[in-house]
């Protein structure tokens, strides 16, 4: 599908499709760019791909090989006002100069390149920094003695030396483009003729894998990647038609040159879905034969059915299964990847299915996952244990839906849940998990305000400010951290500044439950009202009625701003009391 096959477009069809988007109204990122080589037209480029990720880039471009000057002389009024800060570098700079000691241990152009980066880290603190790792050089004048003493030994030692400094520096992200100039290929990265006219090194192919980079690593940051890939199964994760070719006749394995194939396949999903990524199957098939096949044919396969989150094999639209399969798990279309084989099936499920992105292949099944890593579906620049547990979460909520279906109501099946939550005030290990909240929440998002692991830690240190988190626990399992918010004390208000909750919990009572945390914390403090607000856009329409059901008063809007405010005269310590809705959570803390 068009969507996903940028990356084999020339540069010239990217500019003419630029101009039909660019007009699109999106949510907008401030970004600085110091770079050592000529950044154009990337600027254009990665805007292009950054609005398929949902947000565009408003550039401010420093000057062409001014990193030093512009690292010391960065305007105070501007500290911390970019989202991101991108330094940019390629070797090609170096290799043509005189600036990298080949003979010594002295310090060399790159160690103080890498001094600048602690700079402007530590200087813009609030800003995510976006360093690119150096390329190998386009020849090696040592032969294999490079790697030993040479230029490319060099480039290794200030990729690991980068590598190191992101542990230091929290708000330090590495965009590894050593991998990326390695795939797309040394002799086809370079540009020398672009090189020598404006001091760009970059290819057309180049320009748009670094691009397209880029603009993943920014979107992970952001939370702004994909989080479900949907797969067909015949001739998408095993070569054959099971229905025609029978359990023991479809290829899978490294028996078979065939087979071998789509075993790499699945162990492509394997990774992902072990990185955080949720799994889910919809399939024209016979649901009994398919289940059989992963019975029979186990040992032949790394990917189960209980990897799955949620299977739709029937004989329906592809679209309308995808459609029950996010619904079921609490998914915007947009967040979702669906791969089949077929060009038909995927046409089908992009036009019924808005914001889905299907990918399918021509010759070979590697295509499939050739594109998704090419365009960074799946980026992610940190995995926290909850990651590491979401399969585990939708799967017990498969378990939690059992339930519902024996309960003679709602109510009693929330009541025998058992829940329990963990109010955190001090986040301790969890700081991570909050920053992420923040960023990859959509539907249960008030202001859409997120928060770096240094606010995180702002907001505990300072009197002023606050920050909770809470977990939800039950007799299924333990969702893990699931909600977030944070803001402000002052003039006898608590401000709430941001809410987010994991979608895996809606509709249980946590959203109540924290709440009167937040009423009692804000009454132990002598404050007497709380104030909020939500930025009503069609991702987080889940939320839309919230603060009229958790007992706000509406007191003004503009646009799409709503605002209210809770009269803490109103709370009562009776948590029993008919004026507030019973939760069936037990607070711990």
């Amino acid at each position: 599908m068009n969507s996903a096959n940028d990356h084999e477009f020339s540069l010239s069809q990217i500019f003419k499709k630029y101009n039909t988007i660019k007009k699109n109204k999106t949510q907008i990122k401030k970004i600085k760019v110091f770079s050592e080589v000529t950044f154009q037209p990337s600027d254009i480029i990665t805007d292009y791909f950054a609005r398929k990720f949902g947000f565009s880039l408003d550039y401010e471009i420093g000057l062409y090989d001014q990193m030093d000057y512009e690292a010391h002389n960065i305007e105070e009024n501007k500290i911390n006002e970019y989202d991101f800060i991108y330094i940019h570098s390629s070797i090609f700079k170096w290799f043509i100069s005189d600036e990298i000691n080949l003979y010594d241990e002295s310090t060399t152009r790159l160690d103080i390149f890498l001094e600048n980066v602690k700079k402007i880290c530590k200087k813009n603190s609030k800003s995510n920094v976006i360093v690119n790792t150096l390329e190998y050089p386009p020849f090696r004048v040592r032969g294999s003695l490079s790697s030993r003493s040479g230029l490319t030994f060099r480039v290794r030692e200030f990729n690991n030396a980068l590598f190191k400094l992101s542990y230091e520096l929290s708000n330090l992200i590495v965009q590894d483009i050593n991998y990326i100039s390695s795939r797309t290929g040394l002799d086809e990265w370079f540009d020398y003729d672009s090189w020598a006219a404006f001091k760009q090194p970059f290819s057309e192919k180049g320009l748009v894998a670094l691009s397209q980079s880029l603009a993943s690593v920014m979107a992970s940051t952001i939370g702004k990647t994909k989080k479900i890939i949907i797969s067909d199964l015949d001739d998408t994760i095993w070569s054959g038609i099971v229905g025609d070719d029978g359990i023991d006749g479809i290829l899978i394995g490294p028996n078979t040159p065939k087979g071998e194939l789509f075993y790499i396949i699945q162990k492509y999903l394997l990774f992902i879905i072990k990185s955080g990524v949720i799994f889910s199957i919809a399939s024209k098939n016979d649901n009994q034969v398919v289940s059989d096949v992963f019975k029979k044919r186990k040992g032949d396969m790394p990917i189960n059915l209980e990897l799955s989150s949620s299977s739709k094999i029937n004989w329906t639209e592809k679209s309308k299964n995808i459609k029950e399969i996010l619904l079921e798990l609490n998914l915007l279309s947009d967040s979702a990847i669906f791969i089949d084989d077929s060009e038909l099936e995927c046409l089908e499920v992009e036009t019924n299915t808005n914001g889905c992105i299907a990918i399918s292949y021509k010759k070979s099944p590697i295509e499939l996952i050739k594109k998704i890593d090419s365009m960074g579906f799946f980026e992610i620049t940190s995995i926290s244990s909850s990651d590491k547990s979401r399969t585990q979460y939708y799967k017990d909520n498969k378990e939690r839906e059992k339930l519902i279906e024996k309960s003679d109501s709602y109510a009693k099946f929330l009541e025998s849940l058992e829940m329990k939550t963990n109010v955190q005030w001090k986040l301790d290990k969890h700081i991570d998990r909050a920053s992420q909240l923040t960023k990859k929440t959509n539907q249960f998002n008030l202001t859409q305000v997120s928060i770096e692991k240094e606010d995180v830690k702002s907001y505990q240190a300072n009197n002023n400010k606050w920050i909770v988190i809470a977990d939800l626990v039950d007799k299924i399992g333990n969702n893990g951290i699931v909600t977030v918010a944070f803001g402000l004390c002052k003039d006898k208000k608590l401000i709430i500044e941001n809410w987010t909750m994991s979608c895996r919990v809606f509709n249980r009572g946590l959203d109540f439950a924290l709440l009167y945390e937040i009423l009692a914390f804000a009454k132990s403090k002598g404050l007497q009202e709380i104030h909020s607000s939500i930025n009503k856009i069609q991702k987080n329409k889940f939320t839309h009625n919230l603060h009229e059901l958790l007992g706000f008063k509406l007191t003004g809007k503009s646009d799409n701003k709503y605002n209210y405010v809770y009269d803490l005269k109103n709370f009562l310590n009776n948590k029993d009391n008919e004026s507030q809705r019973r939760h069936y959570i037990k607070v711990c803390k």
